[in-house]
């Protein structure tokens, strides 16, 4: 038998046209062998019959309905695809607001942050300042008070400055800056004089540095340097060889 539509050869259990592809009815290739001119004549060579005719196009028409189902039903689920995915990228455009807004907010806190952080450094500084310069003039005053107590408590000792009217010093407290130079004051000694009598001092600290600067006596005086060194008190301790008469010299060395 042949194809209806294209006139090519078919084989008995053929359903669908090997040359065009087209779904053969059964029915149709029947009406085509019960033809006048019997048996199977090819398409375009014999004739149809209007129900043959009829029963092709309704074949045709089914099978273009299906495709087009069959495309509409693609088209729906790519529609359908195309909206979800939307929908993704919808979801996804908002997330990222959220996260420009969050990152921006995060900015924002950060540049707080740190401008708060200099305010408090700046606070900090002068906060700083202030109370260096409190604690430097209650350090001043410390310094002044233990000057004081060490005046008071020198003068309130026995030998402050004069051990007797024949062993003595021209000055009893000396007060220095650190930066002075050195300063001279004289101590005395009137005993036998066909004697040769030794003096020797003793100094507490190393605040100040004593010593002679004469190698001899002047009559009954020689001179006494002292250089400061560092703020503090020193007290010399003066003493002899002729007898156990001793005296003192307070030197206070000041910033």
């Amino acid at each position: 038998m042949n194809c209806p539509h294209c006139g090519g050869a078919l084989a008995q259990k053929d359903q669908f046209c090997p040359f065009c592809g087209r779904k053969v009815d059964p029915e149709v290739i029947a009406a085509m062998q019960r033809s006048p001119e019997g048996g199977a004549a090819p398409f375009g060579r014999g004739r149809m019959t209007a129900a043959a005719l009829v029963a092709a196009l309704a074949a045709v028409l089914i099978a273009g309905g299906m495709a087009l189902t069959v495309q509409a039903r693609h088209l729906s689920q790519s529609r359908q695809t195309v909206a979800s995915q939307q929908e993704q990228i919808a979801q996804l455009d908002q997330q990222l607001e959220q996260v420009s807004q969050q990152l921006a907010r995060q900015k924002e806190e950060t540049a707080d942050a740190r401008q708060q952080a200099k305010r408090s450094q700046n606070d900090y500084k002068r906060t700083y300042e202030k109370y260096k310069d409190a604690l430097a003039e209650t350090e001043e005053n410390r310094r002044l008070v233990r000057y004081f107590y060490a005046i008071d408590t020198f003068l309130q000792s026995d030998g402050a400055g004069c051990a007797s009217e024949h062993f003595w010093a021209d000055q009893s407290i000396i007060i220095m800056k650190a930066t002075d130079p050195p300063r001279l004051f004289q101590i005395g000694m009137d005993y036998d004089r066909s004697r040769v009598i030794h003096v020797t001092m003793q100094p507490t600290t190393d605040a100040a540095q004593v010593g002679f600067a004469d190698e001899t006596w002047q009559d009954v005086t020689t001179n006494v340097s002292v250089k400061p060194v560092y703020p503090g008190t020193t007290l010399v301790t003066f003493t002899n060889d002729y007898c156990d008469e001793t005296f003192q010299v307070l030197i206070i060395v000041t910033t």
